[in-house]
């Protein structure tokens, strides 16, 4: 606002000119107009997004010598109002969040794997040479391979005890449920018959050597020895078990052809195609 101010020229400098402007009286010292009445004190109003103004100042602020300070109220964790410590905490301990506040607990480093089972769901028992892992329902577990791997060639034997010249004796090999039949060894001159099952065996007994098995009677191949040798199966063949719950077993009949008393060995090679 501006004040038109008469003029001082010979006028007294002892205050006594005067001049009032907007209810303010201004007296003349003959150096300034100076403000008659007025309390330098003022106080501001408070600020708003319409009104101009101060602000006031809240906890933890102070001014002093026009500078504004602040102080913490937070010292430690616990001033934090959503930090809980009970006790002495432990060294390592991390803080965390249990679903209302942050706690201190022990830091998770994990699990260290080693060796397999130290996998939860896996559970090893002595294990061996080619097993494989699979699902029990619960857990892994090793067990012995039931895939379709190949198979290497191998054999299967056994023996008939001391039988006359000319007798016949029935012996029980253990082999595979289905195998490809690749050589009949004798360790005696003899004439050896294998057989899906046991009723065909029994079926086939008064049978001579000089008669062919019929077709599907069970027979799965039978060789003649002069004195104890390896006959090869060719063209090869296919020998399976016919029990009524399929097994390794393997059905033989042997006839003592050797001259004389003896214990006659019978040894299958063979290669499993069945698991």
């Amino acid at each position: 606002m501006a004040i038109n101010f008469p003029s001082t020229t010979g006028e007294p400098t002892d205050g006594s000119l005067t001049h009032t402007a907007a209810g303010v009286t201004w007296a003349w010292d003959g150096d300034s107009w100076s403000a008659q009445g007025i309390n330098l004190a003022y106080t501001l109003p408070t600020a708003s997004t319409t009104t101009k103004g101060g602000i006031k100042v809240g906890n933890n602020l102070s001014i002093s010598n026009g500078t504004l300070a602040a102080t913490s109220s937070v010292n430690d964790l616990t001033d934090l109002s959503d930090v809980t410590v009970s006790g002495t905490p432990t060294t390592g301990f991390v803080l965390k969040y249990d679903g209302s506040t942050w706690a201190p607990a022990a830091d998770d480093t994990g699990t260290t794997i080693t060796a397999i089972d130290d996998i939860g769901d896996v559970a090893i028992t002595t294990p061996q040479a080619n097993q494989v892992l699979s699902y029990d329902g619960a857990n892994w577990v090793n067990s012995s391979t039931s895939g379709t791997y190949l198979q290497g060639r191998t054999t299967a034997q056994a023996s008939t005890g001391v039988i006359l010249d000319g007798a016949a004796s029935n012996i029980q090999l253990t082999a595979s449920r289905s195998y490809a039949l690749l050589k009949i060894q004798t360790s005696h001159a003899a004439w050896v018959t294998l057989y899906t099952n046991i009723p065909s065996r029994s079926a086939d007994s008064t049978r001579n050597e000089t008669t062919d098995p019929l077709p599907g009677t069970g027979v799965i191949a039978e060789i003649i020895t002069s004195d104890g040798a390896v006959q090869n199966i060719t063209p090869g063949t296919i020998g399976w078990n016919d029990d009524s719950t399929p097994s390794t077993n393997l059905y033989a009949k042997v006839v003592n052809k050797s001259g004389s008393s003896v214990n006659i060995t019978v040894t299958v090679h063979y290669v499993q195609i069945e698991a």
